[in-house]
């Protein structure tokens, strides 16, 4: 659906899944057959995912977050990421704890009666 409007967002789509060491889906790729941008959106998404509180779990705080995507934890391990692009985050992840506060302070600021997916997607939008 994406790839008439941004061929690089539906790539990015697709194959944000996908793990450097050939484990992640929907194709199994390895290493730099990924496109680039979807080996930096899995960086952030698993980065979000950690941080976030679900239904079925509590988030961690920046520095659990940062030791499971850099030591790993049995589910997320460092050889799923970009070796370059891990090693980037681990000399800037302060930076990924300050995106997430504001993240965090957007999604609150959106209006109550939004659901909360909307709510976290108008936490990505520009103000206006």
């Amino acid at each position: 659906m994406l790839a008439p409007l941004s061929p690089l967002a539906a790539g990015m789509a697709l194959h944000h899944h996908e793990a450097f060491d050939g484990s992640g889906y929907p194709h199994g790729l390895v290493g730099r057959a990924i496109p680039l941008s979807a080996r930096v959106l899995m960086l952030c998404d698993v980065y979000e995912a950690l941080r976030e509180s679900r239904d079925y779990k509590g988030g961690l705080g920046h520095d659990d977050a940062r030791r499971v995507m850099l030591e790993g934890d049995g589910r997320t391990r460092p050889a799923m990421f970009d070796p370059d692009l891990l090693a980037l985050f681990g000399r800037h992840h302060l930076r990924y704890d300050g995106a997430h506060g504001a993240f965090q302070a957007r999604a609150e600021a959106a209006p109550a009666r939004a659901s909360a997916p909307a709510r976290r997607l108008g936490a990505c939008l520009p103000l206006p």
